[in-house]
């Protein structure tokens, strides 16, 4: 078989393109970081350009990796032991100094809050996102950053998805001051969800109204790297503050095994 028709084969038994089983064996099948980015931009529908180096550090990651003992992933959350990087802007001067900035502004009521879709390379140092490269094997995507007000409460629970319409499986977030507010996880309802709603080019998500959904589990993430799950129901319950939230999607993971399995040597015990 040929590369193309290798990765049709092992993504067609469930998994994502950058699961470690698919690594692993695409690695043991003798293709080289360059020939699996290449197929891989070629023909698949992905939102972005894999570069060689982002599949040498997957391949890197999950070669001699066992793939019967991979970490536990029933869980919705977990503290990092990665360290938070200062905002290279004034993120909320710059937000609210211009919040319909097209290819940036998702949606804003200046009553409720807003969603906004950033570049990575403008709130962060090179120095930074090169520490979460070559420490963490972190390759930044698209950064989203959520306000909500503080008498604002969602009556969603709404679950993230990719503009090719695959499950985001998690992200790291943290707030950007102190806050009091909680993000809560809710089982999976056997019905239909109530429908789409784009939030930006790159995301959309499927919601679901929180009456009658089972509550699983909360955390207060505050100003503390936290790795969140995205592909179950989730809303935050908002306190006495209003919150500014960053979520820093990572390149290295899709699914929330995945995510997990990438960064399991960071994960506070």
């Amino acid at each position: 078989m040929d590369c193309r028709s290798d990765i049709y084969h092992l993504v067609s038994q469930g998994y994502s393109l950058s699961d470690p089983y698919v690594m692993k064996n695409l690695y043991e099948y003798g293709y080289s970081a360059k020939e699996i980015a290449s197929t891989i931009n070629q023909h698949f529908d992905i939102d972005i350009t894999i570069e060689r180096k982002f599949i040498q550090a997957l391949l890197n990651l999950h070669k001699d990796r066992d793939l019967e003992n991979l970490p536990n992933s029933n869980n919705y959350w977990h503290k990092l032991n990665i360290d938070i990087a200062p905002l290279a802007i004034d993120l909320k001067d710059y937000i609210l100094s211009d919040p319909y900035r097209s290819g940036e502004h998702a949606s804003y009521n200046a009553d409720t809050g807003g969603v906004w879709t950033l570049d990575s390379n403008m709130l962060f140092s090179k120095e930074w996102l090169e520490y979460l490269e070559n420490d963490f094997s972190i390759f930044p995507g698209h950064v989203q950053l959520f306000y909500k007000n503080k008498n604002a409460q969602h009556s969603v629970a709404h679950v993230d998805v990719s503009s090719t319409g695959t499950l985001h499986g998690g992200a790291i977030n943290w707030t950007l001051d102190l806050d009091d507010a909680e993000m809560v996880w809710y089982e999976t309802p056997d019905y239909e969800h109530t429908g789409k709603v784009k939030t930006t080019i790159n995301d959309q998500s499927k919601e679901w109204p929180i009456s009658g959904l089972k509550e699983l589990d909360r955390c207060h993430v505050g100003q503390k790297a936290t790795l969140v799950r995205t592909d179950v129901p989730h809303t935050v319950d908002m306190g006495n503050t209003d919150r500014w939230a960053v979520s820093f999607r990572i390149l290295t993971a899709l699914t929330w095994q995945t995510h997990v399995t990438v960064l399991e040597n960071y994960i506070q015990k």
